[in-house]
């Protein structure tokens, strides 16, 4: 892709999954290696709720409070809103994913055509990135977005060998 200028497009992608947070820049369609790394994903967020409510009285599971990130509800003795230790969960893993994006990404964020945002995590982040990174895109479908790139890659690898593939020739 490239913009309006003619230039080919920077993006840098942050894929806020279950287990970890992953990163990859693309700098004018090249692939930078340097720039790919990991950091915690939303779990943190869950077990770091889970302390705080334990802490608090409620018997909860990781399960309850992976649920509860989403609805900001808990459900204990009845329904109950949980928003200030859910807000206080995600921002506690926020700030981790930021600090690992600022370090990998920080100088050239404002360069960028976009910071797209994939994964599970994705619509929990989007507001908390957007204050800091005003170019930032929620991809669409963010859960199926890793899926679906290696959909692509995997087909572009097979048309690419299949140009590359010797054509034998018929015998009459």
């Amino acid at each position: 892709m490239r913009s309006a200028n003619g230039r080919p497009k920077s993006w840098a992608v942050v894929d806020v999954g279950h287990f970890t947070t992953d990163f990859l820049l693309m700098k004018e369609n090249t692939y930078i290696e340097s720039k790919v790394d990991s950091c915690e994903g939303i779990t943190v967020a869950a077990e770091h709720l889970m302390k705080t409510l334990t802490g608090k009285g409620y018997k909860v599971t990781l399960q309850d409070c992976e649920q509860a990130l989403r609805s900001r509800t808990i459900f204990h003795f009845g329904e109950k809103d949980i928003i200030p230790e859910v807000d206080e969960a995600l921002v506690h893993v926020a700030a981790r994913i930021k600090a690992k994006a600022d370090a990998l990404h920080g100088s050239e964020a404002a360069s960028l055509d976009g910071i797209l945002l994939a994964g599970g995590g994705a619509a929990m982040m989007r507001d908390r990135f957007r204050m800091e990174w005003e170019n930032i895109k929620m991809v669409e479908s963010p859960q199926m977005a890793v899926a679906e790139g290696y959909c692509r890659y995997g087909k572009g690898v097979m048309m690419k060998r299949a140009v590359q593939t010797p054509k034998v020739a018929a015998h009459p």
